[in-house]
């Protein structure tokens, strides 16, 4: 079974870290707007640090993604990954693919010594998260068989490829990611509160595709 892994908030419990990093950065720089600023980044999560520093300040835009992307490095240092996730990553066809810079979690995941669970590597900003699952399709001839994440992005990504998604929830910031899915009749759609809960979606879905690879949606799972 082929699962893509969002990184922040599944992978590393780091959404927390990072979004307050992120306001400390921006209250550092520019005071007068740091507060409205970060308020867009909740508003607008399909948004790149990439694209917002060139929004926001395109003269510095470089200078500031540099200085953003070392902090982000030295936070993931201090973050252990979950060894659940790792665990069923490398039990499975797996690839990270994050809104993240892509740099910045290729260093997670060398730092944390995991880039044997990735067979399909890790993929970040600056292209979208569309833009690599298309690529990995063409690469590899192979569609996802599910997503696991934890926010609306993740979501409307496997709506987009007709892919079964799984909300990780224990550290997401998507208030109404649970309402969401519940709503959702287009995809497979489940919520994993626990890493025991992602443990046995995952291998109940890998017995479902070992017998069905059609892409249909399937009967909601009971955990």
């Amino acid at each position: 079974m082929f699962i893509v892994w969002d990184c922040d908030g599944v992978v590393f419990d780091s959404n927390i870290r990072k979004h307050l990093l992120f306001k400390t950065f921006l209250q550092q720089y520019d005071q007068a707007h740091a507060t409205e600023r970060y308020e867009y980044v909740y508003a607008h999560p399909e948004l790149t640090r990439f694209q917002l520093f060139d929004l926001w300040y395109p003269n510095d835009s470089v200078y500031m993604l540099r200085k953003f992307n070392r902090e982000c490095q030295l936070m993931y240092e201090t973050i252990p990954p979950n060894p659940t996730v790792c665990r069923l990553a490398r039990e499975h066809d797996s690839a990270i693919v994050s809104n993240s810079r892509g740099l910045d979690v290729q260093h997670a995941i060398t730092f944390h010594a995991i880039d044997d669970c990735f067979k399909y590597a890790v993929h970040g900003s600056p292209a979208t998260k569309q833009e690599h699952i298309q690529a990995l399709m063409a690469r590899a001839g192979i569609k996802p068989n599910v997503i696991v994440g934890d926010g609306r992005l993740d979501f409307d990504t496997a709506c987009i490829f007709g892919t079964a998604f799984i909300f990780f929830s224990p550290y997401t910031a998507w208030n109404e990611g649970a309402a969401c899915i519940d709503r959702c009749t287009t995809i497979p759609c489940y919520e994993a509160r626990t890493e025991h809960d992602l443990e046995r979606l995952i291998g109940q879905l890998s017995v479902k595709n070992t017998f069905s690879n059609n892409g249909g949606v399937h009967e909601h799972i009971t955990i």
